[in-house]
């Protein structure tokens, strides 16, 4: 059964007689300047539609040593469905002193790397296999690292991601702060962001 209403018609409730209206060429306009719109929860989106999103920023400072997954740099996303990709877009604002070498990735658990945007093993040694990498220029110089990643193993729930970070030895890499920070109008301080989408597929 079909139901038909006049050219530019509209469709209401007691309360609000023109919520809807409808075109000539079928185009729906709905009244209300913010609507409110639910889907029931066998809603389906098409390939690529982005479903939610959550982002943290980091804005003060730290530093860690060794392998070490940075708290301040997650974000959990929840309410996702079976089947979607999550999109992963990080950025570490970091410094070490000159020649340490260092890197980020990100993990969805623990310290255990997202397959994906990660670096392959080689050779014998226990090479750490990041997303990207650096080699400190100590002073007070900053660098910006951003990547992506795509976890596409994504179970309906929650998921928290997390930057991990790697310095050498016993080094330490500091974290929205250059190795020296100097207290210096000409000596900047940075961010470091963990965005993540659910893409629907």
């Amino acid at each position: 059964m079909s139901i038909i209403i006049p050219d530019g018609g509209t469709i209401g409730s007691a309360s609000d007689t023109d919520a809807i209206s409808i075109a000539s060429d079928g185009n729906v306009t709905l009244s209300q300047t913010n609507p409110t719109i639910t889907l029931g929860s066998n809603a389906t989106f098409p390939a690529g539609f982005v479903l939610q999103q959550k982002s943290t920023f980091y804005t003060a400072n730290t530093s860690f040593t060794g392998t070490s997954a940075i708290s301040q740099i997650a974000v959990t996303i929840t309410n996702l469905t079976a089947g979607s990709d999550v999109l992963i877009l990080a950025s570490a604002s970091a410094s070490a002193s000159n020649g340490t070498r260092y890197g980020f990735y990100v993990s969805k658990s623990g310290t255990t790397a997202l397959t994906g945007n990660i670096a392959d093993a080689s050779g014998t040694a226990p090479r750490p296999r990041l997303s990207v990498a650096s080699s400190g220029l100590g002073g007070n110089i900053l660098a910006s690292h951003s990547f992506f990643n795509l976890d596409e193993s994504v179970s309906a729930g929650s998921s928290t991601y997390t930057l991990v970070g790697f310095v050498e030895g016993s080094e330490t890499c500091k974290i929205n702060r250059s190795d020296s920070d100097s207290d210096s109008a000409t000596v900047p301080r940075g961010v470091s962001s963990i965005t993540v989408l659910e893409i629907a597929q």
